[in-house]
């Protein structure tokens, strides 16, 4: 539930991995530095991400995703709504089925949203959802990182390009 509800708005995302789909996965959430037990997503209302990391280890058979949150006094402030059981999802926008894209990367007008962000948006918040695939998906990512603003991979990876309202 935790994942289903992190909305943040990332100034950095340094690497994804793709794990098979029958993983056993356990999700640890640091916040500046501090652990966060029973994570909702609500801790970081009100607050400013600066920085989001993804990292994937292995405890036993358990593989462990931590997600690394630091907050800062500048950037997007988010504020992290329960998802609406009604009405429009986000992937209803979507012009094909999120499994038929490849290494996704999320943006929300500009900056860069984990896909649990991308998930637990209200389809009420969507103004329009652009999908980028193949070389202008390349292209939009190589502009936000010769900007500073994506930090990845910028080839083989689709781009869902999120407009609010």
């Amino acid at each position: 539930m935790a994942g289903i509800i992190l909305s943040t708005i990332c100034a950095a995302f340094l690497g994804t991995a793709t794990l098979p789909a029958n993983a056993d996965t356990t999700n640890v959430y640091i916040i500046d530095n501090v652990e966060v037990k029973d994570f909702s997503g609500t801790q970081l209302n009100g607050k400013t991400i600066s920085a989001y990391d993804i990292t994937l280890s292995t405890a036993g058979s358990r593989i462990v995703r931590t997600h690394i949150i630091k907050t800062a006094p500048f950037g997007k402030t988010i504020n992290i709504t329960p998802a609406e059981t009604s009405g429009p999802k986000p992937t209803d926008f979507l012009p094909y089925p999120l499994n038929e894209l490849k290494n996704v990367v999320y943006f929300l007008d500009g900056e860069l949203i984990s896909e649990e962000a991308f998930l637990s948006m209200s389809g009420k918040d969507i103004g329009g959802v652009k999908v980028l695939k193949e070389m202008a998906a390349t292209e939009y990512l190589q502009g936000l990182k010769d900007e500073g603003k994506f930090y990845g991979p910028t080839v083989s990876r689709d781009v869902v390009v999120v407009t609010g309202r």
